[in-house]
């Protein structure tokens, strides 16, 4: 229940003539509360980011900054329980506290991959903004001049894969629950029409992991099969079309930039890679570049590639 005070205030009760309404939820932005300077992440509201900006939060280098979108959902609820109450003998009831708020949505067509990818997220402090049918964004507007990401109690995060039948497709469930001090009346929301109109929050989509097998290594080239978490276990999917301006070479001993003289993509998804002399047993890296979005190359980076 509301904390009631003394002097109590009551609200106003007229209803204005145009009231927006959450449609339907379709999906949610996972967002870590704070970034690694403990500072809250959110939007303020007198700076509505761009649709460049919400690709560069998506992109962002520091994964305590960046905004997670997961795939469209269906099957949505976001729903309240009954409040906690305690009767009386004569039969009064109080309200204790409100019941707590879950939220249970299904992604279709994805399985155990893609669970293991979002599972961890429930190990960690974050939230969650909505995003409903209408491309309206929900989220927090408890504090004056902001709307920050709905806070999810850590403890409840639940994926479960749920297998092909006869009837139904391969889909993963996600349910969890909104932290109790979020009251009702927090939740806000920024219309599709408050952002810029090459803005579609339902269309944006998160990074995707790449790793890579290098090969042909000389003082001059090598080649590089650059892959994604999906796909057999045997064969995974590739990630084709890249070109030449979406990589980087490091040289990791020397600590420096290495100029890529030529490049060639053959089979799909194996980049072969020329560049001037580098020195035996020197370490290099490949790296995607800063600018190329859509991708985390951590684990890309991270393959030793030892000139020999």
């Amino acid at each position: 229940m509301a904390v009631c005070s003394c002097d109590v205030t009551l609200s106003n009760t007229g209803v204005g003539s145009c009231q927006p309404l959450q449609a339907v939820a379709k999906k949610i932005i996972i967002v870590p509360l704070v970034n690694g300077s403990n500072v809250r992440n959110g939007i303020d509201l007198s700076s509505i980011p761009t649709n460049a900006d919400i690709i560069n939060l998506i992109n962002a280098a520091d994964s305590s900054e960046r905004y997670y979108p997961l795939p469209t959902m269906e099957n949505v609820t976001n729903e309240r329980a009954d409040s906690i109450t305690e009767e009386a003998p004569s039969g009064t009831i109080a309200k204790i506290r409100n019941g707590a708020k879950t939220f249970t949505g299904e992604i279709w067509f994805q399985g155990s991959t893609y669970a293991g990818a979002i599972d961890a997220f429930g190990c960690g402090q974050v939230g969650a903004y909505i995003v409903d049918g209408n491309d309206n964004l929900i989220g927090d507007k408890g504090t004056t001049g902001y709307l920050y990401p709905l806070a999810i109690k850590m403890p409840t995060w639940d994926v479960k894969t749920i297998d092909t039948t006869d009837t139904t497709v391969a889909k993963i469930s996600l349910t969890f629950q909104w932290k109790d001090s979020i009251a009702d009346s927090d939740v806000g929301m920024l219309l599709a029409s408050d952002f810029d109109s090459s803005t579609s929050w339902l269309d944006y989509n998160g990074l995707i992991n790449l790793n890579g097998v290098a090969s042909a290594i000389s003082t001059t080239a090598f080649s590089m099969k650059v892959t994604t978490p999906y796909g057999s276990v045997v064969n995974p999917v590739v990630a084709g079309g890249l070109v030449i301006s979406d990589f980087e070479i490091y040289n990791v001993t020397t600590a420096s930039p290495v100029v890529i003289s030529t490049f060639n993509e053959t089979p799909t998804g194996t980049y072969a890679f020329t560049f001037s002399a580098q020195t035996s047993a020197d370490v290099l890296s490949l790296r995607i570049a800063p600018a190329t979005n859509g991708y985390d190359d951590t684990l890309l980076s991270a393959v030793v590639i030892t000139i020999p």
